[in-house]
């Protein structure tokens, strides 16, 4: 019971940190010239968004980047 406890609590923690949060309004231009706006163009038309945002000296990121 005294090993299990601090789990517990560690996984009730951890989840309250993972909580999805609401993106602010920003908008972005593309390699081609093309201007991109956040809610205009994705989210109000009830598309998906997912921000993987990298760190420049994080290997597995770079390794990543790639294929993204």
């Amino acid at each position: 019971m005294k090993k299990l406890l601090p789990v517990l609590l560690l996984f009730l923690f951890m989840n309250f940190l993972v909580v999805a949060q609401e993106a602010p309004d920003f908008e972005a231009t593309d390699t081609h010239g093309n201007v991109h706006k956040l809610y205009d163009d994705y989210l109000d038309q009830g598309i998906t968004v997912v921000l993987d945002l990298f760190f420049v000296d994080c290997p597995p990121c770079n390794e990543l980047a790639p294929a993204m």
